[in-house]
C-alpha cells in the first residue's frame, strides 16, 4: 500500500499547533479524514474519562466523532485505550468498511495514527490543566490574583474597567467550621462558599482568594449592593452523607469605584484600604473608600512601622505622675506615664497606644516601660533612698500571653 503524500498530509496537519481543545478537534477530523479513504476508515470516534479531580472539578465523560462516512458496518474496530496523567483515559477507535475489518497492514498504520491522535489531544489536555492550575485557586476553585490582574488589564485596555466595583473582604469566623469539622471537610465547606459565589458572577465579574479567608471580587457596579447582601448572610450547608450541619457567614467588607484606575495593579489598592478600615471597626463591618480613610490609615501604617525602631532609640520616654496623700502633701508613689519623642515632636499616649494595642506591639511598650521603672528604682535604691510605689500600665493584650507572671517577674528579677 502506497499513500505516502496522504500520511505526509496527515501528519502536517495534525502537528499543526492548537491553542485549545476545538482546533486540535478540527485539526485532527481534517487529519484523519485525509487518510480515511486509502484506509478504508469509515468512522473513527474518541473517547475521553477522566475522574472528578482538583484540577478537574467535574471530571470528563465526553464521545467525539473524529470522521464517519455514514456507512453501515459488521466488523471489530480496532481500539487503543491511553492512560491520563491526571487519572482516566483516551479512547480512539476506528471502523473499517470491509467485513473483516483491517488487514495486518492496515491495523499497524491506524496503530500509528490512534497513537499520534492520543499525542495531540493529551497534549491540548495537559495544556488546559497547566492554563487552568496558573489561573486558578485549586481548593476552592476562585482564580488566583495573577488571573485578576490579567483580567483588569483587559477591561482597562477595553475601557470598560469603570463599569466595575471592587470588593476585598475576609470570611468571619470560618475558623469555627474547622472546630466542627475537620480539616478535608473544612475544605468543602470553603469550596461550597466559593462556588455559591461563582454561580452568581455575571460575565466580566470574578472572585479571587488572595489565601486562607481572604477573597477580593470584581463586580458590576449596579450589582454591588446585591453582593455586599449576600456576603453579610450565607447560609452554607456541608452534608456527606454522615455529618449534616448548616454554617451562617457573615464577612468584612471593604469596597471601592474603579473610576480613575489606569493601571491592572491600581484595582485592588482602594478595597484592601478600605478593608482596613472596616476591619479596624471590628469583624463583619463594612466600609466603602474615601481620601480621608486612606489618609488616616497612613498615619496609622507610620506609627506601626516606626515603633520598633523607635523602641531601639529610646525614644520613648517614661514620666512619673506623683501620687500625693492630701493630709500630708506627700509623696507616696507614682504613676508611669510613657511619651513618644521622635523628630521634636511629643507625642501624647491618645496618638499611639490605642494603634499598638489593636496591632499588639503595646506588650513590647509595657514591658520596656516596665524594664525603666525597675531601672529608676534600682538608681535609687543604691543612691540610698526608699523606693517608691510606682504604678504601671499594662494592657489587657497581655492576656493572651502564655506566661505573663513569669515574665513580669524575670523583668523586675533582672
Amino acid at each position: 500500500m502506497n499513500f505516502d503524500n496522504d500520511l505526509m498530509l496527515f501528519f502536517r496537519t495534525i502537528y499543526e499547533d492548537s491553542e485549545n481543545m476545538d482546533e486540535c478537534s478540527a485539526k485532527v477530523k481534517s487529519a484523519v479524514a485525509a487518510v480515511a479513504d486509502k484506509l478504508d476508515i469509515v468512522r473513527a470516534e474518541l473517547a475521553v474519562k477522566m475522574p472528578a479531580t482538583k484540577l478537574c472539578e467535574d471530571g470528563a465523560d465526553m464521545l467525539m466523532v473524529l470522521y464517519d462516512r455514514e456507512k453501515d458496518v459488521e466488523n471489530e474496530p480496532f481500539e487503543a485505550s491511553f492512560p491520563l496523567f491526571e487519572g482516566g483515559f483516551i479512547t480512539v477507535t476506528f471502523y473499517s468498511g470491509n467485513s473483516n475489518g483491517f488487514d495486518n497492514e492496515q491495523r499497524n498504520i491506524v496503530e500509528i495514527i490512534a497513537n499520534t491522535v492520543f499525542i495531540q489531544f493529551n497534549r491540548v489536555i495537559m495544556q488546559e490543566l497547566v492554563t487552568h492550575v496558573i489561573k486558578t485557586d485549586i481548593e476552592t476553585g476562585a482564580a488566583t490574583l495573577d488571573a485578576l490582574i490579567n483580567h483588569a488589564g483587559m477591561l482597562i485596555a477595553q475601557n470598560r474597567i469603570e463599569d466595575f466595583s471592587i470588593i476585598f473582604f475576609n470570611i468571619h469566623n470560618f475558623k469555627y467550621v474547622n472546630k466542627v469539622l475537620n480539616y478535608e471537610q473544612g475544605d468543602v465547606v470553603l469550596r461550597n462558599y466559593t462556588k455559591t459565589i461563582y454561580r452568581n458572577l455575571s460575565d466580566g465579574e470574578m472572585i479571587t482568594r488572595l489565601g486562607g479567608d481572604n477573597f477580593v471580587m470584581l463586580v458590576k457596579k449596579e450589582s454591588l449592593r446585591e453582593y455586599i447582601d449576600m456576603l453579610s448572610f450565607m447560609n452554607i450547608r456541608y452534608d456527606d452523607g454522615k455529618v449534616s450541619k448548616d454554617f451562617i457567614f457573615s464577612a468584612t467588607i471593604g469596597y471601592s469605584s474603579t473610576v480613575g484606575i489606569r493601571y491592572p495593579r491600581e484595582v485592588m489598592a482602594r478595597a484592601s484600604i478600605a478593608y482596613a478600615a472596616a476591619r479596624r471597626v471590628g469583624a463583619g463591618h463594612v466600609m466603602e473608600y474615601s481620601e480621608n480613610i486612606k489618609q488616616e490609615l497612613m498615619k496609622i501604617q507610620g506609627v506601626l512601622s516606626n515603633f520598633m525602631a523607635g523602641l531601639m532609640a529610646g525614644e520613648f520616654e517614661v514620666y512619673y505622675q506623683p501620687k500625693v496623700r492630701i493630709e500630708t502633701k506627700e509623696i507616696f508613689g507614682a504613676e508611669a506615664l510613657v511619651r513618644w519623642h521622635r523628630k521634636g515632636r511629643l507625642s501624647a499616649p491618645a496618638e499611639f497606644v490605642p494603634l499598638l494595642t489593636n496591632d499588639g506591639s503595646i506588650i513590647k511598650l509595657d514591658y520596656y516601660v516596665l524594664e525603666e521603672v525597675c531601672k529608676w528604682l534600682r538608681k535609687r535604691i543604691d543612691m540610698g533612698f526608699e523606693p517608691l510605689r510606682i504604678s504601671v500600665n499594662f494592657s489587657r493584650k497581655h492576656l493572651e500571653e502564655k506566661n505573663m507572671i513569669g515574665n513580669i517577674v524575670a523583668l523586675i528579677d533582672k
